[in-house]
């Protein structure tokens, strides 16, 4: 049923304009001035995207998120059946309708319907995305990018959050990305990311300056700092896990709090370091941050830093510390059984949250 459903959705995205103006005529004949025409095209491909599956949970967290919004920012959680009727309504035009397929996406709209009413509950109000233009475009490393982007309206978020993002070459599919800095007077944020799906392989090899993207509404990530703690900070990243925990040592900064931080950065190799210049920068900026590189498999670098990061984060570890980890899933999954192990207490161990566990 998913592969079937995934199937006729993407050839109704053959025809992604002429589809969007056939599903807001829908919507706007039933409930006229609710949803922006300009918005149509957007939110029709999120909607389609979650109905026909296909994503992994941290993908479908993602929808989840920007349509929960778009569904209270354009008022339309009272008309959901009239949603549900336009989407199936607009794939029936593209496609050889057949009672099979049509009861497959009624059923399938009338869940992914269901799941936005859940998810609109916990999202809170505000615009559902925010155009964005690349400025920046760095091939930081193998697989790796930075982008510098910014929001053509400034997007309100806070160190350590995640925010969805999508591009113009999959505009239905949308990814958690961690901003790697403080908010800037300039607006502008900057994602670390490694071609790893579909959109991170967009934002690795396709994506330039002068393109568009769109980003979600900020959401939790489990790493945030608690401003009424004061305690040195330990910084495990893996990875472009780096990216929320270098936002966490900026706000550290912006603080002058006092605290003395201690960021492990975790790699297999030295050419593997992608950030090496910024973080250098910073430490040489701050006399109470130590940058650790932690190599796992280079023999070539000095003994102190070879091994994963969280034997070397064990090894720097104080009682006094709070601990922030990001990385991989195998890491965080690692991270979880080693250090509780190790005596880092629960209240002081913070992880960061998989999207859709």
């Amino acid at each position: 049923m998913t592969a079937t459903l995934a199937a006729s959705w993407t050839l109704t995205m053959r025809y992604a304009r002429q589809a969007a103006g056939q599903f807001w005529c829908a919507v706007e004949e039933r409930c006229p001035g609710l949803l922006p025409e300009r918005t149509a095209g957007l939110f029709l491909a999120a909607l389609g995207r979650l109905a026909s599956g296909g994503d992994d949970p941290a993908g479908r967290s993602a929808l989840l998120a920007v349509l929960g919004r778009a569904y209270r920012r354009h008022r339309l959680l009272p008309h959901q059946r009239t949603i549900e009727a336009a989407l199936t309504g607009t794939v029936a035009r593209h496609l050889l309708w057949t009672p099979e397929l049509a009861a497959m996406w009624d059923r399938a709209a009338w869940q992914a319907s269901a799941a936005v009413a859940d998810a609109a509950e916990g999202v809170g109000d505000g615009p559902a995305w925010w155009p964005a233009e690349v400025i920046e475009h760095h091939r930081a490393g193998e697989g790796v990018a930075t982008l510098t982007v910014r929001p053509w309206r400034r997007l309100p978020f806070q160190p350590g959050q995640a925010v969805p993002v999508s591009t113009e070459r999959w505009p239905g599919r949308w990814r958690w990305y961690s901003p790697a800095n403080v908010p800037r007077p300039d607006g502008t944020l900057e994602f670390h990311v490694r071609a790893v799906a579909a959109v991170s392989r967009a934002l690795v090899h396709a994506v330039r300056p002068g393109g568009l993207l769109w980003l979600g509404p900020p959401h939790d990530a489990g790493l945030s700092l608690d401003p009424t703690r004061g305690a040195d900070l330990l910084l495990v990243a893996g990875g472009t896990g780096l990216a929320p925990l270098r936002a966490l040592v900026e706000q550290v900064a912006a603080a002058q709090a006092g605290r003395r931080v201690t960021l492990i950065v975790g790699t297999r190799t030295f050419g593997d370091l992608y950030d090496a210049i910024s973080l250098d920068k910073l430490q040489c900026a701050h006399d109470w941050l130590t940058v650790v590189p932690a190599f796992s498999h280079d023999a070539s670098v000095p003994p102190a830093e070879q091994g994963d990061a969280l034997t070397l984060a064990l090894y720097h570890y104080r009682a006094v510390q709070e601990v922030y980890v990001c990385g991989p899933p195998a890491m965080l999954a690692a991270a979880r059984r080693r250090l509780p192990a190790a005596g880092v207490p629960a209240d002081r161990l913070h992880l960061a949250w998989e999207f859709g566990r």
